[in-house]
């Protein structure tokens, strides 16, 4: 109940009203009118609640707060007046039926009511009235109390928390809040409705038995949730955990519960504020894609371990065709007869050789993917190798056919590498700028160091180039750019991605840069923490 500005409820003012008028009426035969009037009006004209008293609904007394209450200035101008004058249309037929109550119970209980000031505005009360004897007469003295100031604080508070619950009931979960009590129980004292999807249960069953959702956490998953909420509680941080809940007809769903405590000052309680979140979908793609790549990790070992086993298979008796015939070319063993054999033993050799390149790129290739590739480094003279690998264009280079520039930088230092994986990093792309640039075309070695940027090889070649899709296609296992010279070269689509596979496996970078019909540039960069003086 609330209390005056002395302390006192309205019951107790109104009790002591009562015991005055009682104290008064029992003087009043020995006072004159005039004397108990003065003394009844003495005695409540400065009481800080609003004072009225009426006859027949006609004001007879009013004291100062009343004046003030409804804006008269003085309480003169409220005598005479009708109390209806103060009562809005549609709350005066609850006033009457009100006085009736007074007339025949004695008094009414204290209740809230609106009233019309002088200049019409509303004012709320919260109001008491009982019978009394004015002059003879039987009259109700009526104390209001202005507590316009407590409905616009509860007006707000409704509305926020109805645009709270419009906002909860948006999330796509349910918003909670949940207390963990000194006794070590758990409560929850506010749940949107979001709970009947996530959990199978209603916010009121939810605010009733917390135990009751907890229960709906899977079994093998609960104690996991109590530990990270007990946790929560110690050590003041952000409770953030998925969990499975059962939910209706047996359904197990995925839930994320992110929560954070905060300490309830009256009794030590500890507070979150959370929010339950649908999940299930996002666990049932994350399912699959975790087997989808359990399945590619399998299919690529396999893979692997085929190539693998299958490599030495292969080696075996390619190494043997290729080795008799070198000896068939070159008549180790006396004349073959037919200048043809001697050509057809040169092809079947070439031919060889190939496949067994291929065979080793595959390889390589596959052991980088499932990260078996072992480097082995040395110190390296990165120009000596560059000189033996250019070998490889002789053939064109002396017949005019390519035209072939170096440059190498003075005092180049070497470099910290694999000296066969640099060797055949230089081939492929040396290889591939040969391959794709036609008869009269020019191809470009330059390598360069500082401490740095490191050391970096770039092969150019002014050949048929690329488009910026293109670019991107290379680098993609067995993939080729659809084009007439790349038909002709009859490529395999290993050279790029395994030449950048093995830069990157020493900490390199392998760019390229290319255009149709200009050329194109790739520039190898190996860091400098690899560089040796």
């Amino acid at each position: 109940m609330s209390k005056s500005d002395h302390g006192k409820t309205k019951v107790e003012l109104v009790d002591e009203l009562d015991a005055l008028r009682r104290r008064l009426a029992q003087t009043e035969a020995a006072a004159r009118p005039s004397e108990a009037d003065d003394l009844y009006r003495r005695l409540i004209r400065f009481l800080p609640d609003a004072v009225r008293i009426a006859c027949d609904g006609v004001v007879v007394y009013a004291n100062d707060a009343a004046a003030e209450l409804f804006g008269t200035g003085s309480p003169d101008l409220l005598i005479g007046r009708s109390t209806d004058d103060f009562n809005p249309e549609e709350d005066r037929a609850i006033v009457r039926a009100r006085r009736r109550t007074v007339r025949a119970a004695g008094f009414t209980p204290t209740e809230e009511r609106r009233k019309l000031r002088l200049d019409g505005s509303i004012v709320h009360i919260e109001v008491t009235g009982m019978r009394i004897d004015w002059h003879g007469k039987p009259a109700t003295l009526t104390v209001m109390r202005d507590i316009g100031a407590r409905v616009e604080g509860r007006r707000q508070r409704e509305e926020n928390e109805a645009r709270f619950a419009a906002l909860a009931e948006n999330v796509p979960g349910a918003v909670y809040q949940c207390a963990l009590r000194p006794s070590g129980d758990f409560a929850f004292s506010y749940v949107s409705d979001g709970v009947r999807a996530l959990f199978g249960t209603t916010p009121d069953a939810a605010m009733n038995d917390a135990e009751g959702l907890f229960a709906r956490i899977h079994a093998d998953d609960r104690n996991r949730f109590m530990a990270a909420m007990h946790e929560s509680a110690a050590g003041m941080v952000v409770a953030d955990l998925e969990f499975r809940v059962l939910g209706r007809k047996g359904r197990v769903g995925w839930v994320r519960s992110t929560a954070r405590p905060r300490q309830r000052d009256d009794d030590d309680a500890v507070i979150w504020d959370g929010v339950f979140l649908d999940v299930t979908d996002r666990q049932a793609a994350l399912e699959s894609l975790r087997t989808a790549k359990d399945a590619a990790e399998l299919a690529n070992r396999s893979k692997t371990e085929f190539l693998t086993h299958m490599s030495h298979e292969l080696r075996t008796p390619l190494n043997t065709i290729m080795g008799f015939s070198e000896v068939i070319e070159a008549e180790l063993f006396g004349p073959v007869g037919s200048p043809r054999y001697t050509e057809y033993a040169s092809d079947i050799r070439s031919s060889g050789a190939h496949l067994l390149s291929l065979i080793n790129e595959i390889l390589d290739l596959s052991k980088i993917e499932a990260g078996k590739l072992e480097f082995h480094d040395d110190v390296i003279d990165v120009g000596a190798v560059i000189e033996e690998s250019l070998a490889l264009l002789k053939r064109r280079t002396e017949n005019g056919k390519l035209r072939l520039a170096v440059r190498i930088a003075n005092k180049l230092p070497h470099l910290r590498a694999d000296e066969r994986r640099l060797r055949q990093i230089l081939l492929n792309l040396l290889s591939n700028a040969a391959k794709y640039t036609p008869d009269g075309g020019t191809v470009r070695v330059s390598v360069s160091a500082t401490s740095r940027d490191g050391m970096s090889i770039k092969v150019t070649d002014n050949g048929i180039g690329m488009s910026a899709e293109d670019c991107q296609r290379v680098f993609r296992p067995f993939e080729q750019v659809d084009n007439e010279q790349n038909r002709r070269a009859q490529g395999t689509g290993l050279g790029l991605p395994l030449a950048r596979s093995l830069v990157e496996g020493h900490g390199g970078r392998l760019a390229l840069d290319s255009a149709p019909g200009k050329g194109t540039r790739i520039t190898v960069r190996f860091p400098a923490m690899r560089l040796v003086a």
